[in-house]
Parts: C-alpha cells; sequence; structure tokens
C-alpha cells in the first residue's frame, strides 16, 4: 500500500483557525486547495465532527494538505483529536475534480440530529476567535 502524504482538515485545523496544532500543519505542508469528502458534519460543542453520510450526496467541505509528517507529527494529531475521533483514510475531492486519498479525523462518538452543520461547512458557523482567509472571502 502506497503511504498516504494527504490530510483534509473540516474544523478548528482549518487555515482560518490560529490554534498550536493548525499551524504545525501549515508549518510542514502545503495546501493543494479547498476539497469535500462524503460525510455528514455536527457541531460538538466549541468543534465539528465528521461522520459518516446517511444519505448519497452529503458531503464536507474543508481544506486539503501535502504533508511531510512523521510518527511524532501523528502522536500529536491524535492526542489533539483525543478519543473521540479516529484517524482513517477515505477519498477527498479537490475543486480540480481530481480525487486523493487523505487522512481525516472522523468522529466516532453519538451526534444530536439537532446539531448538524447546514452544507456541511463549519466556516459557516459563528466562532469567537476565526481569521478567514482571503480564498473564502466573496466579492
Amino acid at each position: 500500500m502506497k503511504p498516504v502524504r494527504y490530510l483534509f482538515v473540516y474544523g478548528t485545523l482549518m487555515s482560518a483557525f490560529r490554534n498550536a496544532a493548525a499551524r504545525a500543519i501549515r508549518a510542514r505542508s502545503r495546501c493543494a486547495g479547498r476539497a469535500t469528502t462524503v460525510g455528514r458534519l455536527y457541531r460538538i460543542g466549541r468543534y465539528p465532527g465528521l461522520v459518516s453520510a446517511a444519505r448519497e450526496g452529503e458531503t464536507v467541505k474543508g481544506e486539503l494538505y501535502r504533508i511531510a509528517a512523521d510518527a511524532a507529527f501523528w502522536k500529536r494529531m491524535d492526542a489533539y483529536e483525543g478519543r473521540e475521533y479516529r484517524r482513517v483514510v477515505q477519498p477527498v475531492r479537490l475543486e480540480t475534480g481530481e480525487t486523493i486519498a487523505a487522512w481525516l479525523f472522523r468522529y466516532v462518538r453519538h451526534v444530536s440530529p439537532g446539531r448538524k452543520v447546514a452544507g456541511g461547512d463549519f466556516l459557516s458557523v459563528p466562532h469567537p476567535v476565526l481569521f478567514v482567509p482571503r480564498w473564502s472571502r466573496r466579492s
């Protein structure tokens, strides 16, 4: 099996956030672009959780990074996400249409149906501390 060299992020690890884990990703990667993957997104407190799609066509929006990661980096990311999330490989589709296998963190606990994030876009949810990247601004 070929090593997976991409990470798909859809929440507080995106470039719009300034936490240490998000900065660690950007320090050792290059952003391949905005992307989507099959799934449903839920608000879990201040964070999002991606779970399996219940029906065809459900997607989650995020960013795809080509990452130079070693075991220490993945250990740090796994610790950041905690036991509520499991790192898995899943197909991710870039805006160009290209599909790439990428790591992502899937939420493994129960979700409340009323906390679903419409459109699968965590950036559409108000956040107290948020830097909006230039590419997400609409003119």
